[in-house]
């Protein structure tokens, strides 16, 4: 009885892990991006829809370049483009060319 309560906690927990994840979607335009802040789980995935072009997703803090690439190249209009964060902590990124002049910045929190 034990063997089959800990098999079935942990199919539970697996069934449960695999239905919470779900999908956020970030909209690129007018020089932001939107929600600038988002809080998300463990292996949720977020959707960048470009609805202007020439952006990008470059994580970072302060407009310099971290090393986790993201979306590098600048986009055209109605692209998209998503990540699954698998890994809890901050995420700021911002797009590389409309840092500065725009502040066109967000961050992600994994929990």
């Amino acid at each position: 009885m034990l063997v089959y309560t800990f098999f079935t906690t942990i199919v539970s927990a697996l069934t449960l892990s695999l239905v919470a994840a779900k999908t956020v979607t970030v909209t690129v335009t007018n020089f932001k991006f939107n929600p600038a802040q988002l809080t998300i789980s463990r292996g949720d995935t977020v959707n960048w829809v470009f609805v202007d072009g020439g952006h990008n997703v470059v994580p970072g803090v302060n407009c310099q370049a971290g090393t986790m690439v993201l979306h590098p190249a600048l986009s055209t209009p109605g692209e998209k483009f998503q990540y699954q964060f698998n890994q809890a902590g901050t995420f700021p990124y911002f797009c590389h060319p409309h840092c500065l002049p725009f502040n066109m910045k967000a961050s992600i929190t994994v929990k």
